[in-house]
């Protein structure tokens, strides 16, 4: 150092942070083996006012019927964990071959069990 003193001091206001720094919020819920989805969604989704927010589940190969339909209790837990305690515009479930299993209604349900 070249011999200044600084000065630090303490101020009695709390900093004001944004409520919100982005105008929309998505979920996105992938599997713990998915490679592409999370990159590709940020690419296609994510921008200044746009932030996506990923979470994983579990997934067993090989794809099978039951395989796909055991992921289903985990997507209430998997949504509990995107900005707990957080309001989000949008939660999306990045599985096509589970949707199709489990149906829309109910996955729609398992998601909306988290909120």
């Amino acid at each position: 150092m070249s011999g200044k003193n600084i000065r630090i001091g303490m101020t009695t206001r709390a900093p004001k942070l944004d409520d919100r720094p982005l105008a929309k919020r998505v979920g996105l819920i992938i599997l713990a083996t998915d490679h592409t989805t999370e990159v590709d969604f940020q690419r296609l989704v994510a921008s200044e006012r746009i932030g996506v927010y990923v979470t994983r589940i579990s997934y067993a190969n090989p794809v099978t019927p039951e395989n796909l339909m055991k992921m289903q209790p985990s997507l209430t837990v998997a949504a509990e964990l995107i900005l707990p305690d957080e309001s989000l515009d949008v939660v999306m479930y990045s599985c096509t071959s589970a949707s199709v299993v489990i149906g829309d209604a109910r996955i729609e349900a398992s998601v909306q069990a988290a909120s």
